[in-house]
């Protein structure tokens, strides 16, 4: 529309200067200003053609851009549907898979349940039930190592390795006069409920006391230990044990001392001949086995308790300092419960660790 206005100016003017020609009038100076008018009008209309060109080639480009983002909307709006359709399939599959693997989830957990309660069916049958409340367990195989778990290693004053009672060399200690095992270590184990068992042979069985195990000393009267002593026949003895909880008489569990001395003993020791040993105290009752069987059984009387001293545990060796135990020593075990009598048997006939 502007340009169109400067054109039907511009035959106007050159109507206007013809008229002034034909009439012969001085119009010079109009005609100059008029002309001065023309060139500016040219000139605007020069630029305005330059702006337009330029606005049109803007919006060109323009234009241009918006088809290409108007191709990749549409590119991006089928990626969309496609991966739509594909969610759609794949929650479908989901669906399907979280149903297995509810399914899967609950039969393990049905077969975990079976197996614990398998599990703790064995567990309650040895050798399985004697790894529970072990405290520690001496081989003798090679060594006075602890192979139950609590590294309370023996340490060796004199006893020497010898044959086990299957006949293995290396497999046992034996010990004389001044002679024993220190369990260094061992002091805080004032153990109540408990277990001691063991194998033994003696070598002689002189008049006085040995130690086959013992936390104790007889100035304390306190602590436990399996003792062994001897009869009237050189050849025959017995082993009593206790386990005292003070001074005063009566504390605790107690054999020999204060009693007849067949109260709560195995009598009929022989000489050079394996037997098993074992003591148990609960909070009933003390219990003595001989090879797997109740030798004898004795009331708390007073009150059951832990001992309490800070002694350490110590195999073979002397009671009262003056008369040693003479004999072998092997598969020393210490539990923190009373075994059941299943337990001791299984431990009379088969070994438990080697």
């Amino acid at each position: 529309m502007r340009k169109g206005m400067l054109v039907s100016l511009l035959l106007s003017i050159i109507v206007i200067i013809s008229i002034s020609c034909e009439k012969q009038v001085d119009y010079m100076p109009q005609i100059n200003a008029l002309q001065r008018s023309r060139d500016s009008l040219v000139n605007a209309l020069a630029q305005t053609n330059a702006i337009l060109e330029n606005t049109n080639s803007n919006v060109a480009s323009i234009n241009k851009s918006l088809d290409s983002v108007r191709t990749q909307l549409t590119g991006i709006s089928a990626q969309i549907t496609l991966l739509n359709s594909q969610m759609t399939a794949a929650n479908a599959n989901i669906a399907s898979i979280n149903s297995q693997l509810s399914f899967l989830t609950q039969q393990y957990a049905d077969l975990l349940a079976r197996f614990n309660s398998l599990l703790a069916l064995v567990y309650q049958y040895p050798p399985y039930s004697l790894y529970a409340d072990l405290v520690s367990y001496y081989p003798f195989s090679g060594n006075a190592k602890d192979k139950g778990g609590s590294g309370l290693d023996g340490t060796l004053y004199g006893p020497v390795l010898t044959y086990d009672r299957f006949g293995y060399i290396n497999s046992a200690y034996s010990f004389d006069n001044n002679q024993y095992i220190d369990v260094v270590g061992s002091a805080s184990k004032n153990l109540y409920p408990m277990t001691i068992n063991l194998w033994a042979s003696f070598d002689s069985l002189n008049n006085g006391d040995g130690s086959l195990f013992k936390k104790y000393s007889p100035t304390l009267w306190n602590g436990f230990a399996l003792l062994p002593s001897v009869g009237n026949n050189i050849n025959t003895g017995f082993v009593y044990p206790f386990y005292l909880t003070g001074q005063t008489i009566p504390n605790g569990l107690i054999g020999g001392y204060g009693l007849p001395t067949s109260t709560f003993t195995i009598g009929n020791i022989s000489t050079s001949k394996w037997v098993q040993i074992t003591m148990t105290v609960d909070s009933t009752v003390g219990k003595l086995f001989l090879n797997g069987n109740l030798v004898d059984s004795l009331n708390w009387r007073t009150s059951a308790k832990a001992c309490s001293n800070n002694l350490t545990w110590i195999i073979g060796g002397s009671y009262q300092n003056n008369n040693w135990f003479k004999g072998k020593i092997d598969d020393v075990g210490v539990w923190q419960r009373a075994l059941t009598v299943g337990e001791i048997r299984y431990l009379y006939t088969n070994q438990f660790i080697q």
